[in-house]
């Protein structure tokens, strides 16, 4: 419970140890995230990570954009 009270101010440093040292030596694409941002924790999390990867240089993808995935929603509207 205390880390999650820290959230979203400790996760870069997680990040850097877990994965983003990866980049000091060579490029990294990250895929496969997403939010359906429903609530402020899920903001805060989404606003970190782009913030995370934008000072880093990381390349992303953003998932997923069809509106029928069952995860995230997607970002299109449906359509008929």
């Amino acid at each position: 419970m205390v880390l999650r009270a820290r959230l979203p101010a400790n996760l870069p440093a997680l990040w850097d140890v877990t994965w983003g040292n990866v980049a000091a030596t060579a490029p990294v694409l990250v895929g496969e995230f997403g939010t359906k941002l429903q609530t402020d924790l899920d903001k805060k999390w989404l606003a970190s990570l782009t913030q995370y990867m934008k000072t880093r240089g990381l390349s992303f993808t953003f998932w997923s954009l069809n509106p029928d995935s069952g995860d995230t929603g997607g970002i299109l509207a449906t359509t008929g």
